[in-house]
């Protein structure tokens, strides 16, 4: 069977352009609504590009959209620095243009901090989060913290994504780019979580060190119906070094009917956090 096209997409949101990419459904996609990709700080549509590839090639994988968030990649930026939730906003505007009526929502690093505000938000929209390596802001993690993180895992991740922030950033420029990490370390991802009701999967590589391990098991408790899963042998961009892991893992948890996924756990599904080695069971 031959792999689905990609396709490079523009249109204008509010007066500036945005990028976009658009992955068709695959034939036993089924009901699955799309999953929307959000990439982090200093991250692009390419960043996303391994894992777009492998679902490309996978039947049972859902149409995937993945945008390019204002002032990154391709975007036009806008006048002042966004904040997290100013970022959900502009995404559920984004889901509103495309005409999507809901949408299964996968965000990395600083992605998952928007998505997690958007389906605190928006929750008629999101039917499912994954959250792969998701920061979490500055109450849990210092920026000192961060930033030496940042650094000790661009030395665990390929050539070419550590080419890629690295172009995006001069791109963005440094003062945007500090005070986008100034807004993200305002926002709390653990007061979103708190109530979130949509099924969560937390996707973290063994080896991220820009996300403290206890942090991320902590988020994942905190979130009331979520999972807990590892990448063996991935830093923090699992969707880059270790994309068929990360297919994998997305498409079970995306599949699994909700009875399944949280059974025994209470009248409602709740459940804490499992450590499944890279899959859902």
């Amino acid at each position: 069977m031959s792999e689905r096209r990609v396709e490079d997409c523009w249109l204008e949101l509010e007066g500036r352009r945005v990028f976009f990419r658009r992955l068709p459904e695959g034939p036993e996609a089924g009901d699955c609504p799309p999953l929307l990709l959000l990439h982090g700080i200093s991250c692009c549509a390419e960043t996303w590009q391994p894992l777009v590839a492998e679902l490309a090639r996978r039947p049972d994988a859902p149409a995937v959209l993945v945008p390019e968030l204002p002032a990154h990649g391709r975007s036009e930026p806008p006048e002042r620095i966004l904040g997290i939730g100013d970022l959900a906003d502009w995404t559920e505007r984004l889901r509103e243009r495309l005409e999507v009526p809901a949408a299964d929502v996968m965000g990395h690093s600083m992605g998952g901090q928007i998505a997690l505000a958007l389906a605190d938000r928006y929750a008629e929209r999101v039917r499912r989060l994954v959250l792969l390596g998701p920061t979490t802001g500055g109450k849990h993690v210092s920026t000192l913290r961060n930033l030496t993180g940042l650094t000790a895992d661009s030395l665990l991740e390929p050539l070419p994504y550590n080419r890629l922030l690295l172009k995006v950033f001069w791109r963005m420029g440094p003062p945007r780019y500090l005070l986008t990490v100034r807004e993200m370390q305002r926002d709390d991802a653990f007061r979103h979580a708190r109530g979130l009701r949509s099924p969560t999967l937390l996707l973290q590589g063994t080896k991220d060190a820009i996300v403290p391990k206890r942090v991320g098991k902590e988020l994942a408790r905190t979130l009331p119906r979520a999972y807990y899963v590892q990448i063996p042998g991935a830093a923090h961009a699992a969707q880059f070094s270790h994309p068929d892991a990360t297919a994998d893992a997305v498409l079970r948890f995306l599949r699994q009917p909700l009875g399944s996924l949280f059974p025994g756990r209470g009248k409602d599904g709740d459940a804490g956090a499992v450590n499944v080695d890279a899959k859902v069971e």
